[in-house]
Parts: structure tokens; C-alpha cells; sequence
């Protein structure tokens, strides 16, 4: 599954890298940072997509269905 991101009607913002305090290192060597709109891996931007699931707002025999569509990443 593939995402596309439109930024043609983005307007044009100062994109700075936050403090060192926002920044580190993985044992392998990776740096992983943020800027003020987005974070990065090695430099290059990077774009979180996630989502999650109150259990208590899903019926207990819709759990099972509910996780499996968490697995494959199409969460209603």
C-alpha cells in the first residue's frame, strides 16, 4: 500500500531543525531528529503514520476482526 502526500498548496514556511535536545543516535548509527513540521531519519524527512484503538469503545466479539485490520494497516 503506498501513500501520496500533495504539497503543491502548501504555503511556503522556514523549516528549521529543533535543539539538540531533540536529536540521537541508534547503536547502528542512525540519526533520528525533528524539525519544526516534521522528523528525520538520517537527515531525510521522514513521515509517521499510525493510529490506535480504545478497546473499551469496541465490542468484545469485534476485537478479534478490529486487530486484524491493526495488522494490516487499514484501520477504519
Amino acid at each position: 500500500m503506498g501513500h501520496l502526500l500533495d504539497f503543491t498548496k502548501a504555503r511556503n514556511q522556514e523549516i528549521y531543525p529543533l535543539s539538540k535536545t531533540f536529536y540521537g543516535k541508534n547503536p547502528d548509527g542512525r540519526e533520528i531528529g525533528f524539525t519544526n513540521y516534521y522528523m528525520t531519519i538520517d537527515g531525510k524527512p521522514f513521515f509517521a503514520i499510525s493510529g490506535e484503538c480504545h478497546f473499551t469503545r469496541v465490542f468484545e466479539n469485534q476485537w478479534e476482526e478490529d486487530l486484524k485490520r491493526q495488522k494490516e494497516c487499514t484501520l477504519p
